[in-house]
């Protein structure tokens, strides 16, 4: 919430992370659909597969994507927590 920033109204939030691995073919497209969906990416490494981890309560709408662009192919696993500033809305 933009008003929220502007007022520096923000509070901590325990969230939960992923990571998924992905082929490079696909990568790019992946983070950039991810980061419209709003989804705070957190990494992005690019090894022999490209993983990204990203920061969300609700994997589900991410899930569907990583679902549909491999075919099933790969899922997102748990990977921690991490605390973060969110806008108070």
């Amino acid at each position: 919430d933009l008003a929220a920033r502007e007022n520096g109204l923000m509070q901590v939030v325990t969230t939960q992370c992923w990571n998924a691995q992905v082929g490079h073919e696909i990568a790019g497209r992946f983070e950039a659909d991810i980061r419209a969906m709003d989804v705070e990416v957190l990494d992005v490494d690019y090894g022999a597969k490209v993983t990204i981890r990203i920061a969300t309560d609700e994997i589900g709408p991410a899930g569907a994507l990583l679902a549909a662009l491999t075919s099933g192919g790969a899922e997102w696993q748990p990977d921690g927590v991490v605390r973060m500033e969110r806008p108070v809305s």
